[in-house]
């Protein structure tokens, strides 16, 4: 197998990385369970968050939506109190005053409200029912955001003073080489090797890496299927490896029901 060393990687500035998640929720448990489930999702991303909270609509929330046009993704209650006079579609309205981009999810109690924020004709990205496993829906919605806003894990590099980074959705597997005694990352296009242990590039990468083998990690967001009696892995490129073991089946087996739910 031949190294290929003219990979296409990129220098990724904090700005370029930084994503903003705005809660709208007057519920006070309601706002502390929605940022455990952001905090939980973002543990082994590769880029800068923040998390903003309002409770109503109001001058504060109107001026941030102003200053802040890019790479935000809004998760709004519909119902904003008894007292209040407006709900989540009228943030919603203001929120696409100034930015078409951002994705709005709409996290509620009542499914019943989703017919009236979707022909709210203000490209509303999900309805998502707080009393159906929520955390669930929002982790595979939040995933359909990253590539909306075309924000992508990274397996960042250390070279020269420098942090470079590959693009994880590019890359298949990743294997350790006991001859050069390196990691080998395996891309559709490029086999990169990286002058570190396996165990310590895992603990660089994303929720969806997991150890296939002792020797292999695979990215499970490109496995295509698994084939149990001869023990490779089918990718959504076409390509098979032998690459798992069946000491990780079950894992292996529970995050892809997990992901194609």
């Amino acid at each position: 197998m031949m190294y290929i060393c003219d990979v296409k990687i990129y220098l990724v500035g904090r700005d370029e990385k930084m994503i903003n998640f705005v809660i709208m929720e007057d519920n006070k448990r309601h706002l502390r369970i929605t940022k455990k489930y952001i905090k939980k999702y973002m543990v082994g991303k590769t880029f800068e968050y923040e998390i903003y909270g309002f409770s109503k609509i109001s001058p504060k929330f109107t001026g941030f939506v102003k200053r802040n046009v890019f790479k935000n993704i809004y998760i709004l209650d519909y119902d904003l109190g008894v007292d209040s006079l407006t709900n989540g579609v009228d943030a919603a309205r203001i929120i696409r005053q100034y930015d078409w981009t951002s994705p709005i999810i709409f996290l509620s109690v009542n499914g019943k409200e989703a017919l009236d924020v979707f022909k709210s004709r203000l490209q509303i990205l999900d309805f998502v029912d707080k009393q159906v496993n929520p955390e669930l829906e929002l982790r595979q919605i939040f995933k359909i955001c990253f590539q909306q806003l075309q924000i992508n894990d990274t397996l960042k590099i250390n070279r020269a003073g420098k942090t470079y980074c590959i693009n994880c959705n590019d890359i298949l597997y990743i294997y350790r080489d006991t001859v050069d005694r390196k990691s080998v990352v395996v891309t559709d296009k490029n086999i990169i090797p990286i002058n570190l242990p396996l165990h310590k590039v895992y603990g660089l990468l994303p929720f969806e890496f997991r150890y296939s083998h002792k020797s292999y990690i695979l990215n499970t967001d490109r496995v295509e299927d698994y084939d149990w009696d001869d023990y490779y892995v089918i990718f959504d490129n076409g390509s098979r490896e032998p690459l798992i073991s069946r000491t990780h089946k079950k894992e292996l087996n529970e995050i892809m029901e997990l992901r194609d739910k």
